[in-house]
């Protein structure tokens, strides 16, 4: 009888573990394959998803094929030595190498061999796949389906392309960011932010300076005097202080208006201009008297702290008042960081200078 015969039986079931190992390493190969189209095409931002479909079946085919003929399909030695690991001590091996021999000392064994497997049931012959495909066969499977769907979100449009997410990380790495402090020198606050974070060339979101009672704003610590600002663009760190000095008193900032106020207040006293009072010549000519003060009543009016700012000159009521009184009412409605008494408090500032 000849080996081919003999193991025909035990063949059968080596070919079907055969085929178990190839199909395993082809897929194995074919998820992975499956991976690298997946990610490429959601970096690149292809449209086609459908096309690691293709891949993967092409390659895993292909992958098949080529261990199953190459790797995997039983030989007879490989069917001999597996039969014998069953307790043949190679009986089945020998019979395999000398099967042409018609000496009577193989005939022997090859009589041998026949009784000896003939006894062999074909399932003791074990089906086996190596752990490690088993481990790690699920691994790529997940990654390769995880790498489809990913691409096929991409292309739907439900998530962006690798690509410009990359793209605006590099981006968001390189950029710089400043801070912006507002800083406050005497009585008073810096309604918003009062210390913000910028990108670079970027602006600031406006402030204002709001002044407590009894006291003005002056100016910012670059000259400016308006009390609503913000920086147009950013690029440096920077501080910016608030000036409030007191509106009324003997401040070092009061102006040639005080002095005026005084002149007024002076015309009022006995014997200083009043009419009909006596004095030393003062007050006999009302008019006159007031000509010869700074910023006397000559003028249409007399200097009043509570509706212009400290220099004098600038009114601060009608249309500009109702202008920065608007604007803090809305900036106040939308501040969640300050109190009701601050607020209350603001307001009587901005009642104050309307008086």
């Amino acid at each position: 009888m000849k080996t081919e015969e003999l193991l025909k039986k035990y063949r059968a079931r080596l070919v079907k573990e055969a085929i178990l190992k190839a199909l395993s390493v082809g897929l194995l190969i074919g998820f992975a394959s499956l991976i690298v189209s997946g990610f490429t095409i959601w970096m690149t931002g292809y449209k086609q998803f459908w096309i690691s479909f293709v891949i993967f079946a092409v390659i895993t085919a292909a992958a098949f094929a080529l261990f199953y003929f190459f790797r995997f399909k039983p030989s007879n030695y490989y069917v001999a030595r597996r039969v014998d690991a069953l307790g043949l001590e190679e009986r089945m091996i020998t019979m395999n190498e000398f099967q042409g021999e018609t000496d009577y000392i193989f005939e022997r064994q090859r009589e041998d061999a026949v009784s000896s497997v003939a006894k062999i049931n074909v399932t003791l012959l074990k089906i086996t796949i190596p752990l490690a495909l088993l481990i790690i066969l699920p691994l790529v499977f997940v990654l390769g389906t995880g790498a489809t769907v990913l691409s096929a979100l991409s292309a739907t449009g439900v998530i962006r392309p690798g690509e410009e997410i990359i793209r605006e990380a590099e981006e968001q790495r390189t950029k710089k960011y400043y801070e912006v402090t507002y800083l406050v020198e005497g009585n008073g606050m810096v309604l918003d932010e009062e210390v913000q974070i910028i990108e670079e060339g970027k602006s600031t979101t406006p402030v204002m300076a709001v002044a407590e009672d009894e006291w003005a704003f002056m100016m910012w610590s670059d000259g400016s005097e308006d009390p609503v600002r913000y920086e147009p663009t950013v690029f440096e760190n920077m501080k910016i202080t608030a000036y409030f000095v007191p509106a009324t008193g003997d401040s070092p900032f009061q102006g040639e208006g005080d002095k005026s106020k005084e002149g007024d207040q002076a015309s009022d006293q006995p014997g200083k201009g009043q009419p009909g009072d006596e004095g030393e010549g003062e007050g006999e000519n009302p008019s006159e008297n007031a000509n010869d003060q700074p910023g006397g009543n000559a003028g249409g009016g007399k200097y009043d702290p509570a509706n212009q700012i400290i220099d004098g000159e600038t009114y601060y009521g009608g249309d500009v008042f109702q202008d920065y009184y608007g604007y803090v009412n809305e900036a106040l409605s939308q501040d969640a960081t300050t109190d009701k008494g601050e607020k209350d408090y603001i307001d009587d500032y901005f009642k104050t200078i309307a008086e």
